[in-house]
């Protein structure tokens, strides 16, 4: 399914690249990492609605022990 029609972007090149990069940390960061820039913005919602689906998933990875250090520090 294209996800960005302007610099058509499909879900699998989309869910690659944020594969790819799990530090992007905005829709725009996809269009960089793809070679590319955001154009009409309507592609945006839908990126950043990939992006929430796969945060648990890396933050597990990674947020987690560094928010099980802060808790210790806090104690």
């Amino acid at each position: 399914m294209y996800v960005c029609i302007c610099n058509a972007l499909n879900d699998r090149q989309v869910s690659h690249a944020l594969d790819q990069n799990p530090a992007i940390a905005a829709p725009a960061g996809v269009h960089r990492a793809l070679g590319c820039r955001t154009q009409c913005g309507r592609c945006l919602p839908t990126i950043a609605s990939m992006m929430d689906e796969r945060r648990p998933a890396v933050c597990a990875m990674a947020c987690a022990p560094a928010d099980m250090g802060l808790a210790l520090a806090a104690d």
